[in-house]
């Protein structure tokens, strides 16, 4: 929990602000740590960091359904500036 706690603290910190960390106590899909982007889903056993950055790799914001990859940190003002709604 350690590991990920500090990777997920590092990316929202930096260009990487979108990933968030969340327990979860189910058995549901049989693997303790559930890593996803969309509709694509990288479950592991253990904290493999290397992994999870590759999953990332394969799968950066730029790749979102929504535009621009959903809010930013200052979701209004962003959108405007790229022109993506009006306000």
């Amino acid at each position: 929990i350690q590991a990920l706690t500090q990777f997920t603290r590092q990316a929202q910190s930096g260009s990487d602000f979108k990933v968030i960390l969340s327990p979860w106590n189910g058995a549901d899909f049989g693997h303790p740590i559930a890593v996803t982007a969309w509709d694509w889903l990288l479950y592991l056993d253990t904290a493999d960091i290397d992994q999870i950055r590759a999953f990332q790799d394969d799968h950066p914001v730029t790749d979102a359904p929504e535009p621009g990859g959903g809010p930013g940190p200052n979701p209004g003002q962003d959108a405007r500036a790229k022109g993506l709604f009006e306000v």
